[in-house]
Order: structure tokens, then sequence, then C-alpha cells
């Protein structure tokens, strides 16, 4: 998982599947093109599970950190299904970096919510836990 580049200024998320030659199986770019991330993905069962952070300026800056404007970002995409679960998580978090398993079924994920989007260093970063159907 991660991001691709669309334009000079514009970048949307993408989730590539390899072979064991690193031959491309699969290549899904996912949101618009503003910014969208995915930083880092589980599978469980017959499923992708990717988070990460949405933009939600509609135009560039240069002078901005995209966790000042940006929505965390789940999505889980069922193999036999396509995407089951596309939520963004605006009032809770503005990024989700990082996501694992737990024992129970459930899952941990680091996370970083801003504090004050006029100031770029405002942020606090947590640890987010949910239960198997990504619920908080």
């Amino acid at each position: 998982s991660g991001l691709v580049s669309e334009t000079e200024t514009e970048t949307k998320a993408f989730i590539l599947k390899l072979d064991s030659n690193l031959e491309e199986i699969y290549l899904k770019k996912f949101g618009k093109a503003a910014d969208n991330f995915l930083f880092d993905l589980q599978v469980k069962d017959n499923s992708l599970i990717a988070v990460g952070a949405v933009n939600t300026i509609e135009e560039y800056a240069l002078d901005y950190y995209y966790w000042q404007s940006s929505k965390g970002w789940i999505l889980k995409i069922d193999s036999e299904t396509g995407i089951v679960l596309n939520d963004f998580y605006s009032d809770k978090v503005s990024i989700f970096n990082s996501i694992s398993k737990t024992e129970d079924d459930g899952f941990v994920l680091s996370a970083v919510k801003n504090v004050d989007k006029s100031n770029p260093y405002s942020f606090d970063t947590f640890v987010v836990k949910t239960n198997e159907n990504l619920e908080f």
C-alpha cells in the first residue's frame, strides 16, 4: 500500500499485489487525486484492511502538513464482493498510520489527531483498539 503521483502536486492511494517474481498481479488506485494515503494494511480471512488518510482541502498548498486537513481512513476490501467498508473518521482521527491484528480478532491502530489546524505541530498521537468489525 502507499501513494502514487498522479500529477506534480496530487497523489492517489494504491494497493499493489506482486507474485514471488515481483510481477504485478493487482494494482488498484483509490480516492480522488488530492493527497490520499494508505500507509499500512493487514490481510484477514478473504479481506484486505488498509489504513491511511484522505485529504479534505480542495486546492494543493505548500504551507500545510496533510494531518492539518485530513480524515483518518479505513478501507476494507473483500476479495469476493469488493469494498465492504470505506470509512472516514474526521471527528476522531486525522490519520491512521499502522494496523496490527490482535489475539481477540480485533485490531490495534496507531493514529494522529490534529489539535489546532493553524499549527502544523499541534497534534496528538495515540493507539486505537477496534473489534473484529473495525468498530472503536
